[in-house]
C-alpha cells in the first residue's frame, strides 16, 4: 500500500467516494487514500447518490462494477453527468467490462495500487 508524505500533501485537497460491497477491500481502499490524504467517502446505499454530490466535491470515485446494489448503471451514469473521474474495479475480465464501459480506468482485483495511485495522480 503505497503512501508517502508527498503523496499525502498532493491529495489532501481530494475528496474520493468509494463503492465497494466488499468490507476487506473498502476497508483498504480508505486507508490507501486516507494516507494519500485524500478524504473518503464511503457510498453504501444508491439513494445517497445526490447527497454525496452536495456534501462534497468529489475529485475522484472507485466503483466495484459487480456491486450487489440495484441501479450500478445510475451510479456510474451520475458520476459521470457530474464529470467526477471514476476508476472501475472487478473480478470478471478486464476486457469486457472495457467493452461494457468504454474510456473508463478499469483495475482488476486484487488492484495494484500503485497503478491506482497513477491514474489519481494524472487526475
Amino acid at each position: 500500500m503505497p503512501g508517502s508524505a508527498a503523496q499525502a500533501l498532493r491529495f489532501r485537497s481530494h475528496a474520493v467516494l468509494i463503492a465497494e460491497p466488499n468490507p476487506l477491500f473498502a476497508l483498504d481502499l480508505m486507508a490507501t487514500f486516507g494516507s494519500w490524504g485524500a478524504e473518503v467517502e464511503m457510498l453504501r446505499d444508491l439513494d445517497e447518490v445526490s447527497q454525496q454530490f452536495t456534501s462534497c466535491a468529489l475529485t475522484a470515485a472507485i466503483v466495484d462494477v459487480n456491486l450487489p446494489l440495484e441501479g450500478q448503471e445510475r451510479l456510474i451514469d451520475a458520476l459521470r453527468e457530474n464529470r467526477v473521474p471514476t476508476a472501475l474495479t472487478t473480478t470478471t475480465l478486464r476486457k469486457s467490462i472495457s467493452d461494457r464501459f468504454p474510456g473508463y480506468a478499469v483495475f482488476e482485483k486484487p488492484v495494484d495500487f500503485t497503478a491506482l495511485a497513477d491514474w489519481f495522480n494524472d487526475l
